[in-house]
C-alpha cells in the first residue's frame, strides 16, 4: 500500500513538472514572438515597398488631428459640440483640464507611433536586403521621411511649443529609432526631437528622386 501510494506522489510530481516544463515553453513562444508579421516576410525590396504603400498606416487618419479640434478656426453650437464629438474631441475644443479619459487610447498617439514603427521595420531590414542601390536609397528616403513626418506631428502635439532658450531641457517625445520593442523609451528633449526631425529630413532629401513614380 505505500509502495503504491509513493509511486502515485512520484506520478503527479512528474506530471506537474511536464506541464510546468510545457507552460514556460508556451511563455517564451508568446515572449518570443513577433509583433508584426511583416518582422518575418520582408526579405525583398518589394516586400519593402508594400509596407511603406500601406495607405492605412500612413494615409488615411495618419496624422492627429487634436490640434486642430482645439484651435478657433472654427465655432461649434452646443447640441453639434454634444452629438457629433467624442469625449476626448470634446474635452479638446474647451480646453479641459483632463484631455484623455482615463483607460481611452486615441489614434492621435497610436497611429504616428505605428508609422515610426513601420518606417523602423524598413530602415532596420534594408541593410540585409539585395537590392539596386537606387530602390534602397528610394525605400530609405520614403522611410526617414515619414518617421520625421510622424516625429514633427507628436512633437507638435504632445510637446511644448519650441522656445531656443529651454529646448535643451524640455521634455518632448520618445524617438524610437529601431523596430527593437524591448527598447525602453524614453522621452527625449525638444531640441533632440527637432533635431532628429531634420537629420532624417536632409537625409531623406538626398536619397529621394526629384519626383516621384506614383502620381
Amino acid at each position: 500500500m505505500k509502495k503504491t501510494y509513493k509511486n502515485n506522489i512520484i506520478s503527479i510530481i512528474i506530471v506537474l513538472f511536464m506541464i510546468l516544463e510545457l507552460g514556460c515553453k508556451k511563455q517564451n513562444d508568446f515572449l518570443n514572438a513577433k509583433p508584426e508579421g511583416a518582422l518575418t516576410t520582408i526579405a525583398t525590396i518589394s516586400d519593402v515597398q508594400k509596407l511603406l504603400n500601406d495607405e492605412e498606416v500612413f494615409n488615411d487618419s495618419g496624422s492627429p488631428g487634436l490640434g486642430e479640434a482645439s484651435t478657433d478656426d472654427y465655432y461649434l453650437t452646443s447640441t453639434t459640440w454634444t452629438s457629433n464629438f467624442e469625449a476626448i474631441e470634446q474635452n479638446a475644443y474647451i480646453w479641459a483640464k483632463e484631455i484623455y479619459p482615463a483607460g481611452v487610447g486615441y489614434n492621435d498617439w497610436d497611429l504616428p507611433y505605428k508609422q515610426v514603427y513601420n518606417a523602423n521595420i524598413v530602415l532596420d531590414a534594408l541593410p540585409n536586403i539585395i537590392t539596386q542601390q537606387s530602390e534602397a536609397n528610394v525605400a530609405k528616403g520614403e522611410a526617414l521621411f515619414y518617421r520625421s513626418f510622424a516625429f514633427y506631428n507628436l512633437v507638435q502635439q504632445f510637446a511644448l511649443p519650441y522656445n531656443s532658450k529651454t529646448a535643451n531641457t524640455d521634455l518632448g517625445i520618445p524617438l524610437r529609432l529601431n523596430s527593437n520593442l524591448n527598447v525602453k523609451s524614453i522621452r527625449a528633449t525638444e531640441q533632440q526631437c527637432y533635431n532628429q526631425i531634420l537629420e532624417d529630413l536632409q537625409t531623406a532629401i538626398s536619397l529621394l528622386p526629384v519626383s516621384s513614380q506614383y502620381d
